[in-house]
């Protein structure tokens, strides 16, 4: 599983001997967010970008240096930050003095960031050329859904990178060979301790995409034949009187999915069961 945990973190650079300190109550969930800004090229510390921009990823190691209670992370990043010397440039790549009520910059980037902005003057007409030029301008649909797809798929394929990630790539790859070996949604669950919506994800191929991609198809054709036999299960169950809660206790399926069904099936599930029961074998033998 994804490991949580409260913990104050470093980041170092393995060919300078720089780090980075901060704390976290989520670990893996800080970790994973961390190398994604990284690799994207967003990281909001632009000290850390750079230098991740210039030595590449395989020279970064991040590690938990100490464990600790929520109320005791400010206390101990002040106390790391000092004991690496992580705000001075020489050293470290901390931008902020540490804690997270008093969060604060060192004088010498106030000091850069003053002089950044004294200087950056912006003339009124500089000012309107801009407006001009962006005045009326719409991306087409085709654009913007282009724009979707590719952050959807760059999202769906983090895996255990994407920050939102509740397992991890070895979970969902012996999650995916158990559906393979005919493990219920409801057990995998269980044994993965996720929601149904995770496992779902995993199994319709939207998600962790790149995780056992040979076994992919595999999965996806087990999927269609699984959905087949529960369709095939579900409106025989209901019209001999089956309620639509306990068809999705036993069929290990949510209620909605039952309901999506039968209305898809034409099967008004307001009127009685008598009420339809004979209309629909007459629709079905036609």
């Amino acid at each position: 599983m994804v490991n949580r945990k409260s913990c104050i973190y470093k980041i170092t650079n393995v060919v300078n001997g720089k780090v980075y300190v901060g704390q976290t109550v989520n670990y893996s969930k800080r970790k994973a967010g961390h190398f994604s800004y990284l690799r994207r090229g967003a990281h909001r510390n632009h000290y850390l970008q750079k230098a991740f921009n210039k030595y590449g990823e395989a020279s970064f190691k991040i590690k938990v240096i100490k464990e600790c209670n929520i109320n005791e992370l400010d206390k101990l990043e002040l106390f790391y930050m000092k004991k690496y010397n992580s705000l001075d440039r020489a050293h470290g790549y901390n931008l902020l003095i540490g804690g997270t009520t008093n969060k604060s910059f060192p004088d010498c980037v106030r000091e850069k960031m003053s002089r950044s902005q004294k200087d950056r003057i912006i003339s009124e007409e500089h000012r309107k050329r801009i407006s001009e030029q962006n005045k009326g301008k719409k991306m087409s649909s085709a654009s913007i859904e282009k724009t979707k797809k590719t952050k959807k798929d760059n999202q769906i394929q983090w895996g255990e990178t994407n920050p939102n990630a509740v397992l991890s790539n070895d979970d969902v790859e012996k999650l995916i060979v158990d559906m393979l070996n005919g493990m219920t949604v409801k057990d995998a669950m269980k044994k993965y301790r996720c929601s149904r919506q995770t496992v779902y994800g995993i199994v319709q191929n939207r998600t962790y995409k790149a995780i056992s991609p040979n076994l992919r198809d595999k999965l996806s054709n087990l999927n269609e034949k699984n959905k087949k036999d529960t369709l095939n299960k579900i409106i025989p169950m209901y019209l001999n009187g089956v309620s639509q809660n306990k068809i999705s206790q036993k069929l290990g399926i949510s209620r909605n999915t039952v309901s999506k069904i039968l209305n898809e099936n034409n099967i008004n599930t307001r009127f009685y069961k008598n009420q339809f029961r004979s209309q629909y074998r007459d629709n079905s033998r036609k």
